[in-house]
Formats: structure tokens, C-alpha cells, sequence
């Protein structure tokens, strides 16, 4: 048996260069090898931008909770 291990990373400075790359992809011919979108990186920014958003939040309701 085995086990496959898998981690989308995009390091913040490399963001706009995936983006550029996922635009030039989708430019490639429907039947191309290379035409699916294997970065995703729209999809990690919409999660990080979410995460982001709830420990905002979190911090937000914990200092008002200290105040009252």
C-alpha cells in the first residue's frame, strides 16, 4: 500500500507570476495536455483572503469582549 501527499503553496511574492501563468494555460487549446488549471492559485487566494476575514473577526469579537 502507499500514500500520496499533496500541499498547494504559493508564497506571497510569487501570487501575481501563478496568476499570469493560469492566464497563458487557459489560452492553450481545449485538448492541449497543459490546458487544466493545476495551480488553482484563484481558488488559495479566495481561501487565505477567508481565513484572513474569520481570525479578523475572532480578534475583533476577543477585544470586545475585553472592553465590556
Amino acid at each position: 500500500s502507499c500514500a500520496k501527499v499533496a500541499l498547494d503553496f504559493v508564497s506571497p511574492e510569487n501570487v501575481c507570476e501563478c496568476i499570469r501563468l493560469t492566464e497563458e494555460i487557459r489560452k492553450l487549446p481545449v485538448n492541449h495536455s497543459s490546458a487544466e488549471d493545476n495551480l488553482e492559485v484563484k481558488k488559495m487566494i479566495i481561501h487565505a483572503m477567508l481565513d484572513v476575514v474569520k481570525k479578523l473577526d475572532k480578534e475583533r469579537f476577543e477585544e470586545t469582549k475585553v472592553l465590556l
